[in-house]
């Protein structure tokens, strides 16, 4: 999990998707929203659609977290608020394939 300064709350939710400036970007697994702010925040989203119970969203969550940890650790500090929703189920992809994805599309 991302230290709470660094997490986008609730309330920043629909302004970032509401927000025109938003950049949007799609890849097989993953659909990310960025707004250019001066902090760095990040959440990840796993909606119902994709896994039925709380148990596999909230793995899915973790593996997702921790695939973000990496990338955004190998890369110099970022700016903007980061939105990435899971698009299908992704518990049977392999990380490496995962990260090189999150690569790709951020």
């Amino acid at each position: 999990m991302f230290p709470k300064s660094q997490r986008v709350h609730t309330q920043d939710f629909k302004k970032i998707i509401l927000d025109k400036r938003t950049k949007k970007r799609f890849s097989d697994h993953f659909r990310v929203l960025c707004s250019m702010e001066e902090n760095f925040s990040c959440s990840v989203v796993v909606s119902k659609k994709v896994a039925k119970d709380a148990v596999s969203r909230n793995k899915i969550k973790r593996r997702v977290r921790s695939l973000l940890r990496v990338f955004f650790n190998q890369k110099p500090p970022l700016r903007g608020n980061f939105l990435v929703f899971v698009q299908k189920n992704i518990l049977k992809e392999e990380n490496h394939l995962l990260l090189k994805e999150i690569e790709r599309i951020l």
